[in-house]
């Protein structure tokens, strides 16, 4: 193998690319474990064990296993005096939290850990401590308290000192604090000559180059290679052109992978497509020569965008192929992984999805005979055999994104779902998958039997999700009607008017939606054509993916229901008064377990739930989803019911083989306000429960009006068996839509049925 070239203006390389240019192909330097390492048991022990088996089991992805570990270990040694093994033990498992996403209790464990390294007197482990405890702040974006944990760890003699220096000249230069962070850099100059014998000083100079080419770094940037003390020693062209050397000489081919596909991305910032071909080429060959599929992903990315680029769509569709193939191969560990540590998935992830979509999308364009033009900045267009390839293909690679997503959000491994299409679900639902492009709106069309169908708006994607936010925004009940109406037949007008004739002739009842980015948070029963809304048009779902249906239910009287409720208030949230009627009228429709506010606890609900037979589940509740499974929970009188606690009781009932989940019906819970991603909280309890059906709201919902939404909605599955759950849905929004008091949409447009709508 050769991989000796570098372009020989390389020193001369400015900057000119904004960090999603630059950084489109960067994964962190630093090895998972944060360089440098943490240290090893003090001597021969059991812990030795452990803490091989923890690494594997890190390193496979499973990141749960790991922490049990851990917390058994731990629980082992709490009684015991202070040491250098139940400090390292509380290290290992704060990090382990850290990289699952619970950073509060992260935050907690390495307090702890911290306080015996001071305790015990020792620089280095105090230092030690102190660096993953900022590690863990940081991704809390407590900056302050992190940058002073770094500063302590920077200033002991302590093998952490280094790299608790550059990430603290990152955190100063995210702030636009330049004069502080050319006193770090200066620092950093001068401990570098002392780490030049190690791989440390190659990794070094990779992580240095990383925070330099960052968008908010090019003013720093500039202004020390204007100062007389700074030379070209600090262009990130330097750093990587001297770590790439240092990386041969020392024979570390990930390294030297790194460094090249580094500076290959300076060359694509400069549209210097030659040089930038060569360096990613050499890069990948490296990568594939590792068997490192978290680089080979990184670099078959960069060669698709300059291929793209090139113009030459094929090699940029098979490149494009490849990066997606090799994610799949390494989801479970980018899901387990936390996104501040190792890759940021809106960064590192989601954009190679879609940015395959676009190019897949435009090529289907190309490939296609003749189009038709619908107006409204929009064309729906037939396809030849070849395009119908592309968009079968762009398909799967939305629900891909799609399945990634919610992995990512449960930061787990062995999350892996069936494949299912349409018509095997329902030969009366017609699929559409809305997706947000960086100037469009596409939406694939799937209609059972028939090709797929795809049409464009072309708007630039932050007017797309101004219009999103000005259409929630709309659904507040004291929006004037004009005002709504504007937004949602603009909506209308994007999303479904271009299929409506398809959809007419071929008999569709229900319109399941697989929503991407903003759009989950839009409550598609509110669009409106002029004279309709769209629930008055149609049956409507909503599913995360195709991949996560269970089989529809046989149809039957409603099983057995657990019914709990709180109608009383609690710190920061409002009565709830008209639960009580809520459940009544549930336990007059079926057989039912109700637990009403003093009742309804955490221990009662996760005994009834792993005990007993339960078909259904309704919670009508304050609750709360987010992005962050952490912050999504469901409130008790007790406290939250969080996503993690309800999951592991749905285990638990999983394994004593009780009768499966029929339905979660979650009543006055709401989205996390400012949340764009927050009905990621919401897919993530309906696919955990297992339930085939959830029912939830995405706003809290006047009570009153959600009661006799409630009393609709099972008055219609007990009465008629055989009719869909979407049906059941939409006959209830209809019968508070014919109200007078309840027509306005804030009443009844927030209920949303996800995942199978049968």
């Amino acid at each position: 193998m050769k991989f000796g070239f570098i372009p020989a203006s390389v020193v001369g390389i400015i900057l000119l690319a904004s960090a999603s240019q630059a950084q489109a192909a960067v994964t962190s330097p630093l090895p998972a474990d944060d360089l440098p390492p943490i240290a090893a048991p003090s001597k021969a022990s059991s812990l030795t064990t452990t803490i091989a088996q923890v690494r594997t089991l890190q390193q496979q992805g499973y990141y749960r296993r790991a922490k049990q570990l851990l917390t058994q270990t731990q629980a082992q040694l709490a009684n015991q005096p202070d040491s250098y093994d139940k400090f390292l033990s509380l290290l290992h498992l704060g990090n382990v939290l850290r990289m699952m996403g619970d950073r509060q209790t992260s935050q907690t464990v390495l307090e702890q850990a911290l306080a015996i390294s001071e305790r015990l007197s020792q620089p280095q482990t105090v230092a030690l401590a102190s660096f993953h405890l900022a590690n863990t702040l940081a991704a809390q974006q407590k900056r302050t308290e992190a940058l002073t944990l770094y500063t302590a760890a920077s200033h002991a003699d302590s093998p952490v000192r280094l790299t608790a220096l550059l990430r603290s000249l990152r955190l100063v230069l995210e702030d636009h604090q330049w004069e502080v962070g050319q006193a770090y850099l200066e620092q950093i100059q001068a401990e570098l000559p002392q780490a030049e014998h190690s791989s440390l000083s190659i990794y070094a100079r990779l992580e240095l180059a990383d925070i330099l080419q960052h968008e908010q770094s090019l003013g720093f940037l500039q202004s020390i290679n204007a100062s007389h003390t700074a030379s070209n020693t600090f262009l990130p062209s330097h750093l990587l052109a001297t770590a790439i050397q240092k990386a041969r000489l020392a024979h570390d081919l990930r390294a030297e992978s790194i460094g090249l596909g580094r500076l290959s991305g300076l060359y694509e910032a400069q549209e210097r497509w030659p040089e930038a071909q060569q360096l990613t080429e050499q890069a990948l060959e490296l990568a594939e020569h590792l068997n490192a599929p978290d680089l080979i992903y990184q670099w078959q990315w960069q060669m698709g965008r300059i291929r793209r680029a090139q113009k030459d769509a094929r090699s940029a569709i098979g490149y494009y192929r490849s990066a997606i193939q090799n994610l799949q191969t390494i989801r479970q560990d980018l899901a387990t992984i936390d996104t501040e540590v190792q890759f940021s998935f809106r960064d590192q992830v989601e954009p190679v999805y879609r940015e395959f979509v676009e190019l897949l999308i435009d090529t289907t364009d190309q490939a296609q005979a003749k189009g038709t033009d619908l107006g409204q900045g929009s064309s729906a267009k037939g396809s030849s055999a070849k395009g119908e390839d592309f968009l079968h293909e762009a398909q799967q690679v939305i629900e891909s994104l799609q399945l990634a997503e919610l992995t990512d959000y449960f930061r787990e491994a062995c999350l892996d779902f069936k494949a299912t299409t349409a018509d095997r679900v329902d030969p009366q639902a017609a699929i559409i998958y809305p997706i947000i492009l960086s100037n469009r709106l596409t939406v694939i069309v799937s209609i059972p039997g028939q090709p797929l169908q795809h049409y464009n708006t072309v708007i630039p994607q932050a007017q797309i999700e101004t219009t999103l936010d000005r259409f929630r925004q709309s659904m507040r009940s004291t929006s004037f009607r004009q005002e709504r109406l504007t937004v949602a037949k603009t909506l209308y007008q994007w999303l479904i008017q271009p299929t409506l004739s398809h959809l007419k002739q071929h008999n569709i009842k229900t319109l399941v939606f697989v929503p991407d980015g903003a759009l989950r948070n839009v409550p598609m029963a509110a669009l409106h054509d002029g004279q309709q809304y769209l629930i008055e048009q149609f049956g409507i779902g909503v599913t995360p993916t195709l991949k996560v249906l269970a089989a529809p239910p046989t149809p039957s009287d409603l099983g057995p229901v657990l019914a709990a409720g709180l109608s009383q208030g609690a710190p920061n949230y409002t009565p709830l008064p008209g639960v009580r009627a809520e459940l009544e009228q549930i336990q007059r429709i079926t057989h039912s377990h109700i637990l009403l506010d003093q009742s309804f606890t955490k221990e009662q609900i996760q005994t009834l739930l792993e005990t007993q037979p339960i078909s259904i589940v309704h919670l009508a509740t304050h609750g709360q989803f987010s992005s962050r499974s952490e912050d999504t929970y469901l409130l008790t009188v007790d406290g939250p019911l969080r996503l993690q606690d309800l999951d592991r009781s749905l285990r638990k009932r999983e394994l004593k083989n009780l009768l499966p989940l029929d339905l979660l019906v979650l009543s006055a819970c709401e989205t996390a306000q400012g949340d764009r991603r927050a009905v990621l909280g919401l897919a993530g309890i309906a696919v955990r429960s297992g339930a085939r059906s959830t029912l939830a709201s995405l706003w809290t919902v006047n009570d009153r009006s959600t009661a006799q939404f409630m009393d609709h909605f099972y008055q219609t599955l007990q009465q008629s068996p055989h009719i869909s759950r979407a049906e059941a849905v939409r006959q209830a929004q209809l019968a508070l839509l014919k109200q007078d008091l309840y027509s306005h949409p804030y009443y009844w447009a927030a209920f949303t049925l996800v995942g199978n709508w049968q």
